[in-house]
């Protein structure tokens, strides 16, 4: 009888053994499906970033190339402009260069006028 109770005590006790390592499973269970869901959640939040963040270069990226575009359109108008302002200062050149020549032959024939003017009160 007292190897029954013995065995009896040995059965209990490995039963208490085994129900203590089966609730500290589950616990890790728990804890691990709790890590789980929190994982998900913060997957699902990542995701719905990503998505908006996505987007937002979608954005930039339509913005960039427009303004890549209004760039070269402004480069070709700045080159443009930049051709007609030296085809203005060649163009006042000609004209300072005209404006000198004439003021040097007004100035020529007016000495000529004056000396012609004194030579004849001379007379």
């Amino acid at each position: 009888m007292d190897k029954i109770r013995e065995k009896l005590a040995t059965i209990r006790a490995d039963a208490d053994a085994a129900l203590n390592r089966a609730e500290a499973a589950e616990n890790l269970v728990k804890r691990h499906e709790q890590d789980l869901l929190q994982k998900d959640q913060e997957i699902a939040s990542l995701q719905h970033r990503m998505s908006l963040l996505e987007e937002e270069n979608e954005k930039l990226a339509a913005q960039l190339k427009q303004t890549a575009q209004q760039l070269e359109t402004a480069s070709t108008s700045a080159e443009h402009e930049e051709r007609r302002v030296q085809n203005v200062e060649r163009e006042r050149d000609r004209w300072e260069a005209k404006y000198e020549d004439m003021l040097a032959k007004y100035k020529a024939s007016q000495a000529e006028l004056d000396d012609l003017l004194k030579t004849m009160e001379n007379i």
